[in-house]
Formats: structure tokens, C-alpha cells, sequence
């Protein structure tokens, strides 16, 4: 009994170890080393613009960059990506930009300013189809889901509120022997290579003093984000992968069979705006326009007509409430063809702006 003990003990250092040693140097999520995120706050909250570090927690920076602004702007947008890199037209504004978000990232983010007493005047969501697929306390973005639920529970008046953020540690250290978060480390290796994670540049935050001259993703101090040129595919690389999206039925992190305005998330959400507009914060509404290929499939495949449920049910909100409904996701609507992509799921940064200034309901 004694040396089948010890032989499982071995045998567990050897299969884990490997992967706990590899996880913590490389650590591509930046999950247990937040220097990085902290330097990189830090060169923000100086006015200075950074490249991106990568994969990092981008939760955890918004709440420490929020604290280092002397004021609170008067526009703060939220979303995921396609409110990231529109040069937006506000004369103060914040991008409080999550990668991916849900419906439970856009709480967190009004429960982090919220608690912080940082609500702006004006809230501009830019709304995905997929952010209704989990509830107001799943978001993508887990250090901050305390902040969702804090706003949930400012909503419906529950004197249970979570006073700051905690994030959860258990759950973050069960990636220290992931084996998904393993493959992570293992393709950042390979892609950095040893000198990197074992030299001085892993943890370095490089500042900008020319955006137009970097072809690297960039981090302005409003939050705002400046692509890559790497990101930059040709027409017909672009459209060949929303055909290949519509083939394969599988559309980013849209659930198929699925009507985001019938559900449970959707009602909840429409709550928040609710809550916020009674507090006086004026709110507006973003539809980013998806691809041609892929919005003319929305349209006529059973499977994710959803998304064009969800536009008109937004769009009946909007009018009851006297809330500003920006663009569509419908292209055709806003002028948008595909030579407008940078990828099959993002507009070009030029066409962003004008893509949010179209109004169709006035």
C-alpha cells in the first residue's frame, strides 16, 4: 500500500509538475504575475500610450485604471471589441472595452463604476447578439463578475451588495495544472520563444510615442485601442471565412436555435437600462453591422434568425424609452459592403465611426 502511495505521488509530480512549472513562468493570461498589468495602468494613467502586452486580464486592468483617472468622463462606452477601436467623436469620453463581452461584463462594468461612483453622464453599449447566451453574473471577464453582481443587486434594491472586488482565487489557481491553460503556454512558448520568458522583456511595457508610425495593437490612456496591422486580412480572405463560418453553422460564440430577446439574460439587461436611465444617465444603444455573407444568412437560416429578433426587439425598446438606437447589424442598412472588414468580424476603424452615426429611427 506504501509504494503504490508513493508511486502515485510520482507519478502525479511527473505529469503535473511539468505542467505547473510551465503554466506560472509563462503564464499567458497573466493570472498569477500582475506587475504587467500593474506597469501597464501605471504608463496609462500617465498619458502614455502602450502596445498591448497580449493575453492579459483585462478586468483587472479597467478597475486599476478607473482609479488612476483624476475625473470621471463624461461618456464611457462598453462592449467588446467592435466599440474598442472606433475613434469615437466625444469630447470626453472612456473605453470601457472588455474582449468577447456578455451580458454579465456589461453589469460588471456599470457595478465597477457604479461602486467607484464613477457613472458618467452618457453609457453608449454596443450590443453583440451573442452577450445574451449567459446570465448577468457569467460574464467572460471573471475577476470582475462581483461588480455584476453588485449592480444586480443595486437594481432590485437587495441591501446584499458586494462592497469590492474579490476576485476568486481558487478558481484562477485551478489553471496552475490546466491542461487547456498548459496548451496556452506551450503555443506562447513556441511562438516567443525561451529567451523571452527567461529573459528581462517578458514582464517590459513598451510605450508609444508615435501610433501612426506602429504596426503593433496599441492601448490608449482612454481606453481606446489601435489594431494591429497584422489584423488587416484582403476581401477575399475575409469573405472566404464568413463563408466558411456560415458552413460550418458555427458563428463565433453565437448559440445556434437561440432568441436572445425571449430569454431570461435579455429581460435582466433591459432592467439595468432601465435602472440607469431612472438615475438620470442618458443611455444609447450601438448594433455594430456584421458581415454581408453573414447577416444574409441571420436572415434566412432557421438556426440564428435569433439575431435579427433580437435587432427589432432592441429596436422596440429603444423607441418606447426614447433611447437612441446607433447602426445595425443589418450592413445593407448602413451602407457597409465587404470590402469594410479588416476581418469577418470587424469593421475597418474608419468605417466604425460612421457605422455608429447612422440613426434609423428618428
Amino acid at each position: 500500500m506504501k509504494k503504490f502511495v508513493l508511486k502515485s505521488i510520482l507519478l502525479i509530480i511527473l505529469v503535473f509538475g511539468p505542467v505547473i512549472a510551465i503554466n506560472l513562468i509563462v503564464d499567458p493570461a497573466h493570472l498569477f504575475n500582475t506587475q504587467l498589468v500593474d506597469d501597464a495602468a501605471d504608463a496609462l494613467s500617465a498619458g502614455k500610450i502602450i502596445e498591448s502586452p497580449g493575453d492579459f486580464d483585462e478586468g483587472l486592468l479597467l478597475e486599476k485604471v478607473l482609479d488612476g483617472l483624476n475625473e470621471k468622463p463624461d461618456t464611457i462606452i462598453v462592449g467588446s471589441s467592435h466599440i474598442m477601436y472606433t475613434p469615437w467623436a466625444f469630447d470626453d469620453y472612456y473605453v470601457a472595452g472588455l474582449s468577447g463581452a456578455y451580458v454579465g461584463d456589461y453589469f460588471a462594468v456599470c457595478g465597477l463604476l457604479d461602486s467607484k461612483d464613477m457613472l458618467p453622464k452618457k453609457l453608449v453599449f454596443g450590443i453583440d447578439p451573442w452577450a445574451f447566451d449567459s446570465a448577468y453574473d457569467k460574464g467572460r471577464h471573471s475577476y470582475l463578475s462581483p461588480m455584476a453582481s453588485y449592480e444586480y443587486n443595486v437594481i432590485h434594491a437587495n441591501t446584499n451588495k458586494t462592497s469590492k472586488l474579490n476576485f476568486d482565487g481558487l478558481k484562477k489557481y485551478k489553471e496552475v495544472y490546466s491542461f487547456s491553460y498548459f496548451q496556452s503556454s506551450v503555443k506562447n512558448l513556441k511562438g516567443r520563444g525561451f529567451n523571452y520568458y527567461f529573459g528581462k522583456s517578458a514582464g517590459e511595457i513598451r510605450t508609444v510615442s508615435d501610433p501612426a508610425s506602429s504596426g503593433e495593437a496599441l492601448i490608449f490612456p482612454n481606453g481606446s485601442r489601435q489594431m494591429p496591422a497584422s489584423a488587416f486580412e484582403s476581401v477575399e480572405s475575409i469573405n472566404n471565412a464568413a463563408i466558411s463560418a456560415v458552413e460550418s453553422g458555427k458563428v463565433y460564440q453565437l448559440k445556434p436555435n437561440f432568441d436572445p430577446s425571449k430569454s431570461v439574460n435579455y429581460e435582466d439587461f433591459l432592467d439595468l437600462l432601465k435602472s440607469l436611465m431612472d438615475r438620470g444617465i442618458d443611455v444609447e444603444i450601438y448594433l455594430a453591422s456584421w458581415h454581408p455573407v453573414l447577416y444574409d444568412y441571420f436572415d434566412n437560416a432557421k438556426d440564428y434568425h435569433g439575431v435579427v429578433l433580437l435587432e427589432e426587439a432592441l429596436r422596440e425598446f429603444a423607441r418606447e424609452n426614447g433611447i437612441v438606437l446607433h447602426g445595425s447589424y443589418n450592413p445593407n442598412l448602413c451602407n457597409v459592403t465587404a470590402q469594410d472588414f479588416s476581418d469577418w468580424l470587424h469593421l475597418k476603424p474608419e468605417k466604425m465611426l460612421e457605422n455608429y452615426n447612422v440613426i434609423l429611427d428618428k
